[in-house]
């Protein structure tokens, strides 16, 4: 009986190596994903590149009517971007003004592709950093509030890091 069951556990095993084994063949030979929802093939003459920067919002407060304040920051790459897609790597923020009324109850940052292919291009003798096909603007958002419904001494700073992962060629 004990040999019996040994073999049927090593036929088990067998089969479900062989499957875990297909699976990550299929997983392997797949296109690369960047986004869910949206599929990226990349062919033989493109590339995927990667840009850290950050931006940082001088001191201030929210729109009244939208509780956010809002900016955009242009990144180079080294290649013309065919499609790009921006994640967060961190962020800083924080009250500037003295108050007791500073309990966050929510915090909300925003970093997204807002334009591919921005900028006009480098005309003599200007020196050019990059043409406007390697150009992407990205728009960072920030949204902090208080349980306060006034905004008197609601001022705040923020810095967001973020990374751009383009397509290029």
């Amino acid at each position: 009986m004990r040999l019996y069951q040994r073999t049927v556990a090593h036929r088990t095993f067998t089969i479900a190596l062989v499957v875990a084994c297909i699976l990550i063949c299929i997983l392997a030979a797949s296109s690369v994903y960047a986004f869910p929802g949206s599929r990226w093939t990349v062919q033989s003459n493109e590339r995927l590149e990667v840009l850290r920067d950050y931006a940082c919002f001088g001191e201030g407060k929210p729109d009244a009517s939208k509780r956010e304040r809002e900016t955009s920051k242009v990144v180079t790459f080294s290649r013309d971007v065919l499609s790009a897609e921006a994640f967060l790597s961190g962020f800083d923020i924080w009250y500037t003004q003295e108050g007791n009324d500073h309990e966050v109850i929510q915090l909300r940052v925003d970093a997204m592709v807002n334009a591919i292919n921005v900028g006009t291009p480098c005309q003599a003798p200007l020196r050019c950093i990059g043409t406007p096909t390697e150009n992407v603007s990205i728009k960072l958002i920030y949204s902090m509030a208080d349980e306060d419904l006034g905004d008197s001494d609601d001022y705040s700073n923020a810095c967001i890091g973020f990374t751009v992962l383009a397509r290029t060629k």
